[in-house]
């Protein structure tokens, strides 16, 4: 998922880049892989279904509860987007 977001967005960076290229590199691919494979209306949706903890999220997505959350950061701190349900992020 993450992988597809950097081919996607042409977000290529060389082993040796200065780390701030880099980092831009790695948000662009998360966020496009966020918006392409865990966009918040899907997520509003499974949530409604009853999968409310990242764990359940994973498993209704078939990913990793890593990427779960990952995307939930990025929807709930970076985008502002309001989820109905009290979410454990967890660490």
């Amino acid at each position: 998922m993450h992988e597809d977001g950097h081919l996607c967005t042409g977000a290529l960076h060389k082993v040796d880049s200065p780390y701030q290229i880099v980092a831009q590199n790695e948000y662009r691919a998360n966020a496009y892989s966020f918006q392409k494979f865990l966009p918040p209306d899907e997520l509003m949706l499974a949530m409604q279904m009853g999968y409310t903890e990242p764990w359940e999220l994973a498993d209704y997505f078939e990913l990793p509860e890593r990427d779960i959350k990952n995307a939930l950061h990025y929807w709930i701190e970076c985008k502002g987007v309001k989820f109905n349900n009290n979410i454990d992020m967890g660490a």
